[in-house]
């Protein structure tokens, strides 16, 4: 080869690399997947946490989990969803002894580094049934190798 080829396969090469996983900066499109309450008084054994859910294995291990006292997955909706070009965000909130209280993730954006998912958490106010509820609220969201910071 001459070195004009090996220098221009370097600098594709190079340019190749360094825009990888690069989106657009800016809100991140997200399909609702599913948004309630568990309400297992916490023998589901789902810790208060932010998930990042990328493969069927881990999706499959947290139905079960949601699953296990009520089935609470059967209203999710994942029509067309394909983990090959797309990963689940999932947040619960902790165990509350009444209802009122919900998690919600609101919104994503892109920048040049990660993704920022905001997530609101609301808390009960006035009068509210005495049940042990844990909420929590799932979407689906295009696959991306960046990190996924939750704020």
């Amino acid at each position: 080869m001459t070195m004009r080829t090996l220098m221009l396969l370097s600098v594709l090469t190079f340019l190749g690399c360094g825009t990888q996983n690069m989106g657009s900066p800016g809100p991140i499109e997200f399909s609702n997947v599913g948004m309630g309450e568990l309400h297992g008084n916490g023998a589901e054994g789902i810790e208060a946490s932010q998930q990042v859910i990328s493969d069927p294995v881990a999706w499959a291990r947290l139905l079960d989990k949601m699953d296990s006292v009520n089935d609470e997955s059967s209203s999710f909706d994942l029509r067309g969803f394909d983990f090959s070009n797309r990963q689940l965000l999932a947040v619960f909130d902790t165990v509350r002894s009444h209802g009122g209280y919900a998690i919600e993730i609101t919104g994503i954006t892109e920048n040049e580094e990660a993704l920022l998912v905001e997530v609101k958490a609301t808390a009960a106010s006035g009068a509210n049934i005495q049940v042990m509820i844990q909420p929590y609220h799932i979407v689906s969201i295009p696959k991306t190798d960046k990190p996924i910071l939750f704020q």
